[in-house]
C-alpha cells in the first residue's frame, strides 16, 4: 500500500458527507473545502475501494452503488466517532458529580485534611466521596494501577509516570507530656538523647529520620516503641514519659487534643518536603484537578499559627 492509499481522518469524513449529500459540491461545502480537493478525496476513495462509490443517475443528486450503501453506516461511525475524538472535554461539575475519591495519608494528615476538605465536599460536592488509606509501601504502584487517585506524604523518590507537587515544607519538633518530669522549659540534647523514644513507622521501618541524623552525630536514640500512627503515639506520650519526635503541623494539631507539650528538637534535624503525587493520565482530568485544588485549599486552612509551646 502506497502512502496515498492509507486513510485518514479527513478521509473518513469525506467518505460520509459526499454518501449523505450524494454532491461533490455539497459536500466540500459541508467540509469547508474546495470542490477540487472533495473531487481528490472522491478519486483516491474509489481507488481504495476499487468501486466508483456515486455515479450519475436520472437526477441532480448521484446515485450510491452497493458497496456504497454497505460503507455507508460505516462511514457515519466513523464521522461520528473523529468527532469525539475532537471534543473538549466533558467539564466537571462538582455539584452533581458522584464520584469516589482514594487518597492515601497518614492517619494524623487525615485528621488535619478532613474537616475542611469535608466542609468543601458538603457545600460543592455533595455526592463526591472519599477514602483515605494508609500510605503504603507501593503507592508508586497503586497509583500506576488506578487503585490511588492521590498519596499526600514524604516522598523522595517517585516513579516514571507519576507527577509531584510540594505541598509545604516541614520540620521535626519533639512532643512529650504536659508534666513531664524530665522536661523544663526547654528539651536539652542530652535529655533528649536519654530519653525512651516513639518511633511513628506507617511504612513497617524501624529506622527513622532521627535515628540517621543522630548517628552523623555520633549519638543513638533507644526507640522504646514503634506504632503506626501519630495519633496512637500522642495518646502513649500523654500517659508516659517516652518523647516522639513528630512533624510541626501533625504536632500542632494533636497538641490542641491531648495534653502534650510540642518543644523545638534540641538536636539537629533535617527538614523536608510534604508532596502530592498523582499519574500523569490524571494530570488534564477536571475532576482531578479540582480534586489537587481542594486538598491544596483544606491544607492551607488547617495551617498552625504556632506549633511550639
Amino acid at each position: 500500500m502506497s502512502a496515498d492509499d492509507k486513510l485518514d481522518a479527513n478521509l473518513v469524513l469525506a467518505l460520509h458527507s459526499l454518501l449523505e449529500e450524494r454532491s461533490v459540491s455539497r459536500a466540500a461545502t459541508r467540509q469547508g473545502v474546495g470542490q477540487p480537493a472533495m473531487s481528490h478525496a472522491l478519486k483516491r476513495l474509489r481507488e481504495r475501494f476499487d468501486d466508483p462509490l456515486l455515479v450519475r443517475g436520472g437526477g441532480r443528486r448521484m446515485q450510491l452503488t452497493p458497496r456504497a450503501v454497505e460503507l455507508a453506516e460505516l462511514a457515519q461511525q466513523g464521522a461520528e466517532a473523529v468527532a469525539r475524538v475532537f471534543e473538549p472535554p466533558a467539564a466537571f461539575d462538582p455539584s452533581t458529580a458522584e464520584r469516589r475519591f482514594r487518597i492515601a495519608a497518614s492517619d494524623a494528615m487525615s485528621m488535619m485534611l478532613l474537616p475542611s476538605l469535608l466542609s468543601l465536599l458538603r457545600e460543592e460536592a455533595p455526592r463526591v466521596d472519599l477514602e483515605l488509606p494508609a500510605v503504603g509501601p507501593d503507592v508508586d504502584v497503586a497509583l500506576e494501577e488506578g487503585r490511588l487517585d492521590l498519596a499526600l506524604g514524604r516522598f523522595d523518590r517517585a516513579r516514571l509516570g507519576l507527577r509531584r507537587r510540594r505541598l509545604y515544607r516541614e520540620q521535626l519538633l519533639c512532643m512529650v507530656r504536659a508534666d513531664h518530669p524530665q522536661v523544663g522549659q526547654a528539651l536539652d540534647g542530652a535529655t533528649y538523647v536519654a530519653l525512651q523514644h516513639i518511633l511513628v513507622a506507617p511504612r513497617g521501618s524501624t529506622l527513622g529520620v532521627v535515628d540517621t541524623a543522630l548517628a552523623e552525630q555520633g549519638q543513638q536514640r533507644r526507640v522504646a516503641v514503634v506504632l503506626p500512627s501519630f495519633v496512637a503515639a500522642a495518646m502513649v506520650v500523654a500517659s508516659s514519659d517516652l518523647v516522639l519526635t513528630v512533624p510541626r503541623r501533625v504536632g500542632s494539631w494533636l497538641r490542641e487534643r491531648v495534653p502534650v507539650r510540642v518543644l523545638p528538637a534540641p538536636v539537629s534535624l533535617p527538614e523536608y518536603e510534604v508532596i502530592a503525587l498523582w499519574h500523569e493520565r490524571d494530570h488534564q482530568d477536571a475532576a482531578h484537578r479540582w480534586l489537587r485544588g481542594a486538598v491544596t485549599w483544606a491544607l492551607e486552612l488547617a495551617e498552625p499559627a504556632d506549633a511550639v509551646d
